[in-house]
């Protein structure tokens, strides 16, 4: 109530003041005497929306209050604009108005560099994606500590069986580590083919299923046949989906390089049903048939926009030794990360990128804010800005002592005549 009262007073000094004004200088026409108007001015207009909307602001807090909806409702809204408050400073300080037509002129000139400075990111983004793309991922444990995983043998024995979803009637086939090389009565013993012969790790966000219902779901690895039947049924008759699907698994840059009937099998379901069952190989599939999970960093570059929003995170200096070190060990997508495996191009990258595309850019910015200043502070009528009169006053007689070479003249005494020189 104290803060309404003291809101509502300011508000109606704020608006004498308006109201002195335009009875002095004007409203919208000039004088002769060349004084501008009272709306001519932009600092002026400034003042007067905020004290109108203030003058709104009280109008609604005192008299409307409980009323609602419509134009009530609307008005609320300006409480907003109260914010604006402080930017009143600027008509009653020299320095201030230096400041900030200094940033709205520095603008048009931050808008080039802001493209210039685009392409250093688009550059180092395409690079960054080129050899990174997927190489984030690391095998973790349930609480993303990390996690070992033997590569002894190469493909883990599994076991598949059917599993019941609490809440529902119906059943899951799930995938189990083989204990004691046994699988429980009723499971299938089951194991990949070849090392590139994918398995699936279930992603619930596009799926309907009952066991993505459950909260918390978990997290799930299937076969990929199971996965994309669980979980996309309405993909499986498709035959243009399939078609193409078989077309890219022919070519696939990392599943099933070697070919084989039932990898391309894993590979297709997975393809059928890529939204909900994503495709692990190699040291993925390990760690994850071995209990682990397969975790991306936040900050990874698996495709551009992921990777220019990763750049601009670490441009700020903001943990980008911890993106880097990741970007050194990395091998591959796929495969755990192993230390200095990439030691090169994982360093060299960072660092240039934080020379160009982030010392170099940021000096850029200050630099043509800095030539803004300047050049205000010669248009304006004040010789120094952010200083007091008696700060200006003192750097002006420092100024003058500088300058000036001598304060008294030198006279050789030897020549003088002998009344001047006892003088």
């Amino acid at each position: 109530q104290v803060l309404q009262i003291l809101g509502t007073v300011f508000t109606v000094i704020f608006l004498l003041e308006v109201v002195v004004k335009v009875v002095a200088l004007g409203a919208f026409c000039n004088y002769g005497d060349g004084r501008k108007a009272y709306l001519r001015s932009f600092e002026n207009v400034l003042d007067f929306v905020i004290v109108i909307v203030s003058v709104l602001d009280s109008i609604q807090t005192w008299f409307l209050e409980s009323s609602g909806g419509g134009v009530i409702a609307v008005m609320r809204i300006f409480r907003v604009v109260r914010m604006l408050r402080p930017l009143r400073l600027i008509s009653r300080s020299k320095n201030l108005k230096v400041v900030v037509k200094t940033i709205l002129a520095a603008i048009p000139e931050l808008r080039n560099l802001l493209v210039f400075s685009s392409l250093f990111f688009l550059i180092f983004g395409l690079l960054a994606v080129g050899n990174l793309k997927g190489s984030y991922h690391s095998c973790k444990d349930n609480t993303l500590e990390d996690y070992s995983f033997t590569r002894t043998p190469e493909i883990t024995p599994m076991c598949i069986g059917e599993t019941a979803i609490s809440g529902s009637s119906e059943t899951l086939k799930t995938m189990a580590q083989q204990a004691s090389g046994v699988c429980p009565t009723g499971w299938e013993a089951w194991q990949r083919s070849s090392r590139d012969t994918p398995i699936c790790e279930v992603h619930c966000e596009a799926s309907s299923h009952a066991s993505c219902q459950t909260s918390p779901w978990g997290y799930q690895v299937m076969r990929c046949t199971d996965c994309s039947v669980a979980h996309c049924p309405q993909n499986l008759e498709d035959q243009s989906r399939r078609e193409s699907c078989e077309s890219r698994c022919s070519r696939h840059e990392y599943f099933c390089k070697a070919g084989g009937t039932e990898c391309l099998e894993q590979c297709v379901a997975a393809c059928l049903c890529e939204t909900s069952c994503y495709g692990l190989i190699e040291d993925a599939a390990l760690c994850t048939e071995q209990g682990g999970k397969w975790v991306n960093l936040n900050q990874n570059f698996d495709n551009l926009l992921v990777g220019t929003i990763a750049l601009f995170e670490i441009s700020t200096t903001e943990g980008w030794v911890d993106v880097m070190l990741a970007a050194v060990d990395s091998r591959g997508p796929y495969l755990q990360p192993k230390r200095d495996a990439n030691e090169f191009i994982g360093s060299m990258l960072f660092v240039a990128f934080m020379l160009i595309g982030s010392f170099f850019v940021l000096n850029l910015c200050v630099g043509v804010i800095i030539d803004n200043y300047n050049e205000q502070k010669k248009e304006s009528d004040i010789h120094f800005v952010l200083v007091t009169d008696v700060q200006a006053a003192w750097m002006t007689q420092m100024k003058a002592i500088y300058l000036r070479r001598t304060f008294f003249s030198h006279v050789n005494v030897d020549r003088l005549g002998p009344s001047r020189q006892h003088r």
